[in-house]
Protein backbone atom coordinates (compact mmCIF):
# COMPACT_ATOMS: atom_id res chain seq x y z
CA UNK A 1 0.00 0.00 0.00
CA UNK A 2 2.76 2.21 0.90
CA UNK A 3 4.26 1.64 -2.45
CA UNK A 4 1.45 2.30 -3.99
CA UNK A 5 0.92 5.69 -2.30
CA UNK A 6 4.62 6.69 -3.02
CA UNK A 7 4.21 5.86 -7.11
CA UNK A 8 0.42 7.97 -6.90
CA UNK A 9 2.33 10.74 -5.09
CA UNK A 10 5.57 11.12 -7.32
CA UNK A 11 2.71 11.04 -10.35
CA UNK A 12 0.52 13.36 -9.23
CA UNK A 13 3.03 15.51 -8.77
CA UNK A 14 4.15 15.13 -12.23
CA UNK A 15 0.54 16.07 -13.11
CA UNK A 16 0.59 19.15 -11.13
CA UNK A 17 3.72 20.33 -13.11
CA UNK A 18 1.71 19.96 -16.35
CA UNK A 19 -0.80 21.34 -15.38
CA UNK A 20 0.86 24.50 -13.66
CA UNK A 21 2.87 24.26 -17.64
CA UNK A 22 -0.67 24.93 -19.19
CA UNK A 23 -2.00 27.19 -17.14
CA UNK A 24 0.73 29.57 -16.39
CA UNK A 25 3.09 29.19 -19.34
CA UNK A 26 0.98 28.00 -22.64
CA UNK A 27 -1.03 29.45 -25.29
CA UNK A 28 -4.37 28.16 -26.82
CA UNK A 29 -2.24 26.84 -29.76
CA UNK A 30 0.08 24.74 -27.23
CA UNK A 31 -2.51 23.84 -25.17
CA UNK A 32 -4.48 22.04 -28.23
CA UNK A 33 -1.78 20.77 -29.13
CA UNK A 34 -1.00 19.08 -26.05
CA UNK A 35 -4.82 17.22 -25.77
CA UNK A 36 -4.54 16.29 -29.64
CA UNK A 37 -1.23 14.45 -28.70
CA UNK A 38 -2.75 13.11 -25.18
CA UNK A 39 -6.12 12.12 -27.44
CA UNK A 40 -4.34 10.63 -30.06
CA UNK A 41 -1.44 8.75 -27.89
CA UNK A 42 -4.95 7.26 -26.18
CA UNK A 43 -6.93 6.24 -29.52
CA UNK A 44 -4.06 4.28 -30.35
CA UNK A 45 -2.83 2.66 -27.34
CA UNK A 46 -5.07 2.47 -24.90
CA UNK A 47 -9.07 2.68 -26.48
CA UNK A 48 -8.33 -0.22 -28.62
CA UNK A 49 -8.05 -2.99 -26.01
CA UNK A 50 -11.63 -2.07 -25.13
CA UNK A 51 -12.63 -3.11 -28.00
CA UNK A 52 -15.73 -0.11 -28.35
CA UNK A 53 -15.05 1.44 -31.50
CA UNK A 54 -18.27 2.37 -31.94
CA UNK A 55 -18.28 4.60 -28.91
CA UNK A 56 -14.97 6.49 -29.81
CA UNK A 57 -16.89 9.67 -31.28
CA UNK A 58 -18.53 10.28 -28.43
CA UNK A 59 -16.00 8.82 -25.58
CA UNK A 60 -13.13 9.76 -25.33
CA UNK A 61 -13.27 12.68 -28.55
CA UNK A 62 -16.06 14.48 -27.36
CA UNK A 63 -15.02 15.36 -23.98
CA UNK A 64 -11.68 16.04 -25.03
CA UNK A 65 -13.45 18.68 -27.14
CA UNK A 66 -15.01 19.77 -24.03
CA UNK A 67 -11.66 20.41 -22.44
CA UNK A 68 -10.27 22.37 -25.13
CA UNK A 69 -13.47 24.78 -25.11
CA UNK A 70 -13.37 25.29 -21.64
CA UNK A 71 -10.04 26.36 -21.28
CA UNK A 72 -10.60 28.55 -24.38
CA UNK A 73 -13.99 29.92 -22.59
CA UNK A 74 -12.05 30.64 -19.25
CA UNK A 75 -8.65 29.75 -18.27
CA UNK A 76 -9.39 30.13 -14.76
CA UNK A 77 -12.41 27.99 -15.11
CA UNK A 78 -10.42 25.44 -16.66
CA UNK A 79 -7.94 25.36 -13.92
CA UNK A 80 -11.14 25.63 -11.40
CA UNK A 81 -12.23 22.47 -12.71
CA UNK A 82 -9.37 20.19 -13.17
CA UNK A 83 -8.31 20.91 -9.75
CA UNK A 84 -11.88 20.01 -8.08
CA UNK A 85 -11.66 17.07 -9.79
CA UNK A 86 -7.87 16.39 -8.50
CA UNK A 87 -9.14 17.21 -5.22
CA UNK A 88 -12.13 14.15 -5.69
CA UNK A 89 -9.56 11.89 -6.90
CA UNK A 90 -7.64 12.14 -3.79
CA UNK A 91 -10.38 12.07 -1.24
CA UNK A 92 -11.74 8.93 -3.14
CA UNK A 93 -8.90 7.52 -2.84
CA UNK A 94 -7.40 8.38 0.64
CA UNK A 95 -10.66 7.68 2.83
CA UNK A 96 -11.33 4.86 0.53
CA UNK A 97 -7.99 3.05 1.18
CA UNK A 98 -8.08 4.26 5.17
CA UNK A 99 -11.59 3.52 5.28
CA UNK A 100 -13.67 1.91 2.59
CA UNK A 101 -15.93 -1.03 3.37
CA UNK A 102 -19.55 -0.36 1.73
CA UNK A 103 -18.64 -1.69 -1.86
CA UNK A 104 -21.29 1.18 -3.99
CA UNK A 105 -21.29 -1.39 -7.82
CA UNK A 106 -19.13 -4.55 -6.97
CA UNK A 107 -20.33 -6.25 -10.41
CA UNK A 108 -18.55 -3.14 -12.24
CA UNK A 109 -15.84 -2.14 -10.05
CA UNK A 110 -15.08 -3.87 -6.72
CA UNK A 111 -12.50 -1.16 -5.24
CA UNK A 112 -15.58 1.57 -5.32
CA UNK A 113 -16.82 2.27 -1.63
CA UNK A 114 -19.35 4.62 0.10
CA UNK A 115 -16.87 6.31 1.97
CA UNK A 116 -14.37 7.04 -0.82
CA UNK A 117 -17.17 8.73 -2.39
CA UNK A 118 -17.99 10.64 0.49
CA UNK A 119 -14.58 11.50 1.24
CA UNK A 120 -14.40 12.47 -2.44
CA UNK A 121 -17.02 14.97 -2.45
CA UNK A 122 -15.93 16.62 0.97
CA UNK A 123 -12.48 17.20 -0.64
CA UNK A 124 -13.99 18.57 -3.90
CA UNK A 125 -16.62 20.87 -1.91
CA UNK A 126 -13.79 22.30 -0.04
CA UNK A 127 -11.28 22.77 -2.77
CA UNK A 128 -14.40 24.13 -4.59
CA UNK A 129 -14.79 26.89 -1.59
CA UNK A 130 -11.00 27.89 -1.47
CA UNK A 131 -10.79 28.40 -5.06
CA UNK A 132 -13.50 29.97 -5.96
CA UNK A 133 -14.08 31.88 -2.05
CA UNK A 134 -10.83 32.80 -1.15
CA UNK A 135 -8.34 33.02 -3.86
CA UNK A 136 -10.62 35.00 -6.76
CA UNK A 137 -12.66 36.59 -3.41
CA UNK A 138 -15.86 35.72 -5.30
CA UNK A 139 -18.49 37.25 -2.85
CA UNK A 140 -21.52 36.94 -4.56
CA UNK A 141 -21.44 32.99 -3.85
CA UNK A 142 -22.53 31.72 -0.19
CA UNK A 143 -20.57 29.02 1.01
CA UNK A 144 -23.16 26.69 0.37
CA UNK A 145 -23.06 26.86 -2.61
CA UNK A 146 -19.75 27.06 -3.61
CA UNK A 147 -19.36 23.66 -1.33
CA UNK A 148 -22.47 22.50 -3.13
CA UNK A 149 -21.23 23.09 -6.79
CA UNK A 150 -17.91 21.16 -6.08
CA UNK A 151 -19.69 18.21 -4.82
CA UNK A 152 -21.65 18.16 -7.52
CA UNK A 153 -18.42 18.43 -9.85
CA UNK A 154 -17.19 15.59 -7.47
CA UNK A 155 -20.29 13.29 -8.24
CA UNK A 156 -20.16 13.85 -12.21
CA UNK A 157 -16.59 12.77 -11.56
CA UNK A 158 -17.56 9.73 -10.02
CA UNK A 159 -19.74 8.48 -12.78
CA UNK A 160 -16.94 9.55 -15.36
CA UNK A 161 -14.88 6.81 -13.32
CA UNK A 162 -17.46 4.49 -12.95
CA UNK A 163 -18.33 4.82 -16.77
CA UNK A 164 -14.53 3.93 -17.58
CA UNK A 165 -14.77 1.05 -15.16
CA UNK A 166 -17.71 -0.44 -17.27
CA UNK A 167 -15.80 -0.16 -20.47
CA UNK A 168 -12.95 -1.72 -18.98
CA UNK A 169 -15.28 -4.43 -17.67
CA UNK A 170 -16.53 -5.05 -21.19
CA UNK A 171 -12.96 -4.96 -22.45
CA UNK A 172 -12.14 -7.62 -19.57
CA UNK A 173 -9.62 -5.00 -18.76
CA UNK A 174 -7.84 -4.07 -15.38
CA UNK A 175 -6.28 -0.78 -16.44
CA UNK A 176 -6.52 1.00 -19.84
CA UNK A 177 -2.63 0.89 -20.00
CA UNK A 178 0.47 1.28 -18.15
CA UNK A 179 1.59 4.82 -18.39
CA UNK A 180 1.45 6.33 -15.06
CA UNK A 181 2.98 4.20 -12.30
CA UNK A 182 -0.12 3.59 -9.57
CA UNK A 183 -2.32 4.78 -11.92
CA UNK A 184 -2.68 2.42 -14.51
CA UNK A 185 -2.98 4.33 -18.13
CA UNK A 186 -3.34 7.87 -18.96
CA UNK A 187 -7.32 7.32 -19.32
CA UNK A 188 -8.00 5.50 -15.94
CA UNK A 189 -6.02 9.12 -14.43
CA UNK A 190 -8.20 11.13 -16.21
CA UNK A 191 -11.91 9.44 -16.55
CA UNK A 192 -13.46 11.55 -14.08
CA UNK A 193 -11.97 14.73 -15.46
CA UNK A 194 -13.09 13.76 -18.97
CA UNK A 195 -16.99 13.20 -18.04
CA UNK A 196 -16.69 16.64 -15.51
CA UNK A 197 -15.59 18.51 -18.39
CA UNK A 198 -18.27 17.39 -20.85
CA UNK A 199 -20.97 18.36 -18.44
CA UNK A 200 -19.31 21.80 -17.12
CA UNK A 201 -18.70 22.77 -20.99
CA UNK A 202 -22.69 21.82 -21.67
CA UNK A 203 -23.40 23.70 -18.72
CA UNK A 204 -21.06 26.80 -19.90
CA UNK A 205 -23.20 27.03 -23.68
CA UNK A 206 -26.14 26.86 -22.29
CA UNK A 207 -25.22 29.61 -19.60
CA UNK A 208 -26.01 27.42 -16.01
CA UNK A 209 -22.39 27.69 -14.88
CA UNK A 210 -21.41 30.59 -13.63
Amino acid sequence: MITEFLQRAVTALMLVAVVGFLFFACSTFIYTLFLACALGYILAGEWPRFKLWWLTPWYPVLPFLALIDVYIHDKWLWAYLVCVVAAYDTGAYSIGKLWGSTKIAPTISGQKTIEGLLGGLLSAGIMSFFLRFLLQKTLCYGIIFLLLQGCAIGLVAFFGDLWESWCKRKGQLKDAGALLPGHGGLLDRIDGLLLAALVYDILLITGFML
